[in-house]
């Protein structure tokens, strides 16, 4: 082998440093955190939805509530 494995024996010493900063935008201070993972599911849930009722279906705005779903279905169905 021309390197050692990696084990945790061999990780640097980490010193961790807490520094509380409020955040002034809104009332509770509080920031954001982890919601990267959660940003794309809009996206797919629309396009799941678009691809399920196809084109003339689909709707054209967010959010996809119950009622704009069945209003863009309805509209769809009703120019056949």
């Amino acid at each position: 082998m021309d390197y050692p494995l990696p084990t945790a024996g061999g990780t640097p010493a980490v010193e961790v440093f807490l520094h509380n900063a409020p955040a002034p935008s809104n009332p509770l201070g509080v920031k954001g955190a982890g919601e990267a993972g959660t940003s794309g599911v809009g996206a797919a849930l629309a396009n799941a939805v678009a691809s399920a009722l196809g084109e003339k279906a689909a709707p054209r705005h967010l959010p996809l509530t119950a009622p704009r779903v069945k209003a863009a279905i309805e509209a769809a169905t009703s120019t056949s």
